[in-house]
């Protein structure tokens, strides 16, 4: 989700008005069986929270022409983040992959990233989107 790369100007939005903080965070988890993202954050007003994420969201998959910049961020962010896990044997050594994805790993991941076009992540976010079912939790 390139909108909420910190360098985004969304994200910047976001924390320049304290609708999120420094503890906001998301992630994408991909599985062969399942997908989702979660995003997460320290706040007071939580309500406040999901209503302007959901605002993003659905701004985002209306309007994806808007999110160009923010796409080329993000490929250059996933892809310096890779080149550091290279220089890790740790890091190496998690991403050797496995029998279920082909044997994918880190390398085979930094092609990817650099294959992708905005074309593709637009429509595979839609698609996700689309098919998405959402569940929020609040812990107080």
């Amino acid at each position: 989700m390139p909108f909420f790369s910190e360098d985004s100007a969304i994200y910047q939005q976001l924390y320049q008005t304290g609708v999120i903080d420094d503890t906001f965070d998301y992630q994408f988890v991909i599985e062969p069986d399942y997908q989702f993202v979660w995003l997460a954050a320290d706040t007071n007003q939580p309500q406040v929270v999901v209503k302007e994420l959901t605002k993003v969201l659905q701004r985002a998959l209306q309007h994806p022409e808007l999110l160009t910049k923010e796409f080329a961020l993000l490929k250059r962010e996933a892809f310096g983040e890779q080149l550091t896990q290279m220089d890790s044997v740790a890091a190496l050594a998690n991403q050797l992959g496995s029998f279920t994805d082909g044997y994918l790993n880190i390398y085979d991941e930094t092609r990817l990233i650099g294959e992708l076009s905005f074309a593709e992540m637009i429509t595979s976010a839609q698609e996700f989107f689309a098919n998405a079912q959402t569940s929020q939790t609040i812990i107080a």
